[in-house]
């Protein structure tokens, strides 16, 4: 990212399941050396998609909670148009804690290797298309993990038209996700 001119308000917005960590401090984190920081730190709260932990199957509770979070966006809109600042970020994490975990845990989550193909795939590429890293590819009809790691958005299992990509053992049972706005198939 990269500046022709320092902007006059710099936000910050994250998306969070149950916690938004330490997200808008690291945010700042990469900013500072380029002489820039955060006017402002927001936070909304959506479906926790990380299904090897989160339960997405009861759908009218997610429903509720991409309800209230549309409620939250249009606030937002509102504190960013009036040039709001601050850290209005609710439910983070302590800030050792999210270092800790961001250290020990996601390195070990990140590995490909976790991430099966079953029989159902149908080979249409929409997981390859939507992986914002490009760690997999379609061979012979069928996703490969190319790359070691990943981000572990779990878009490649979310964004699957036969939830065929599954990441350990209870992604099966806890369902997929995509916003009721977007479509699986794009």
């Amino acid at each position: 990212m990269s500046f022709e001119n320092k902007p006059d308000y710099i936000y910050f917005i994250a998306t969070y399941g149950t916690t938004p960590g330490q997200t808008g401090k690291f945010a700042e984190d990469i900013l500072k050396p380029k002489g820039l920081s955060l006017s402002a730190r927001f936070s909304v709260k959506m479906p926790d998609t990380w299904t090897p932990t989160f339960d997405l199957s009861n759908k009218e509770k997610v429903r509720r909670i991409n309800e209230r979070a549309e409620a939250e966006i249009v606030s937002i809109i509102g504190q960013v148009s009036a040039g709001e600042t601050g850290d209005h970020m609710k439910n983070k994490m302590p800030l050792l804690f999210a270092r800790a975990l961001y250290c020990a845990e996601y390195d070990s989550m990140r590995k490909t290797q976790h991430f099966v193909v079953k029989d159902s795939c149908i080979g249409c590429g929409l997981c390859a298309r939507n992986c914002p890293v490009s760690a997999l590819e379609i061979k012979d009809g069928r996703p490969v993990w190319v790359k070691s790691q990943c981000v572990m958005c779990l878009g490649c299992l979310h964004h699957c038209p036969k939830f065929a990509i599954q990441y350990g053992e209870r992604t099966k049972n806890h369902g997929q996700y995509t916003h009721p706005r977007f479509s699986r198939h794009q």
